[in-house]
């Protein structure tokens, strides 16, 4: 296990995460691509984001309209988690108006709620950085075992897959400041109750304040 890895499993041993999830209003319009921004976004009225490296932030799901962008619907939400002893600072985003590159989105009061556990977990997206291939499409099988060897170097037992969408695998893209990082839809099956909790909190691959390796 890396550096990394250990400093933070000794992190969310003496101050887990919960999942803090503001509803948006209707009807508010952003880039497909904000993730970036939305970070960007968020750590700018709240810097201790940016400092903590246990931090996830979801991507926000809307309605795709047109010239890439999506509108917020009745269950659209942001969603972080953060550790349980600084969940409450988030209360001060409630009522804002929140700018995300070109969009922006009305932030409803939030709740705050334990992670749950559950045997099967899907992410949208992960990304790897896969040292050996430097072409923007990762091909399937190598990323596949990468995503596996992260699993296993978080101690997680579970039988990672690509999620498929009519037979093939979902690739997807983050973009960071003009530059677009591939990755793509992963299932993990079989999980126990603790891998399950270790998975959510933890997350697998990069990108994890945007959207990256969040898995519900």
């Amino acid at each position: 296990m890396s550096a990394f890895y250990k400093s933070a499993e000794e992190f969310l041993a003496a101050d887990p995460l919960v999942q803090v999830e503001f509803p948006l209003a209707v009807g508010d319009r952003l880039s497909s691509l904000h993730s970036y921004s939305l970070y960007s976004a968020l750590k700018s009225l709240e810097p201790w984001l940016e400092e903590c490296p246990t931090v996830l932030i979801n991507s926000i799901a809307g309605v795709l309209v047109h010239n890439q962008q999506i509108e917020t619907h009745c269950n659209s939400q942001l969603q972080l988690r953060v550790p349980i002893s600084r969940a409450s600072r988030l209360y001060a985003l409630a009522g804002k108006r929140l700018s995300v590159g070109q969009g922006s989105i009305a932030l409803q009061p939030p709740t705050i709620r334990p992670l749950m556990c559950k045997k099967n977990l899907r992410s949208r997206i992960v990304t790897i950085n896969l040292r050996d291939y430097e072409g923007s499409n990762p091909p399937t099988d190598l990323f596949l075992a990468a995503a596996n060897r992260k699993l296993q170097g978080l101690g997680i037992q579970g039988e990672p897959s690509l999620a498929l969408r009519r037979g093939e695998p979902q690739r997807r893209v983050i973009k960071i400041q003009g530059k677009f990082i591939t990755g793509y839809a992963v299932e993990v099956k079989g999980l126990s109750e603790e891998d399950s909790l270790k998975l959510q909190q933890f997350g697998l691959g990069g990108r994890k304040t945007m959207g990256g390796g969040w898995f519900e």
